[in-house]
């Protein structure tokens, strides 16, 4: 898959946590472009991972609403 992609992207992992069978990690990634915002759910089974989800969005200002609530990502 890899060979079908512009450049080999650049991942920055935020936080990760979680425990037992599900972790999740946050962060960026870059294919190039600039970041966008990633998040990976991962679950294993006897010490072996059987499945990975990937997220991924756009950063996006917050709407005038959420502005005092808002927190800016380290990315």
């Amino acid at each position: 898959m890899l060979h079908a992609l512009p450049s080999v992207p650049a991942i920055r992992w935020r936080t990760i946590r979680g425990g037992g069978r599900v972790w999740v990690a946050e962060g960026t990634v870059d294919y190039g472009e600039g970041d966008v915002q990633l998040i990976r759910v991962t679950e294993f089974e006897n010490g072996r991972m059987v499945r990975a989800d990937y997220y991924f969005a756009d950063p996006f200002a917050p709407a005038d609403w959420r502005v005092p609530f808002a927190e800016p990502a380290d990315g």
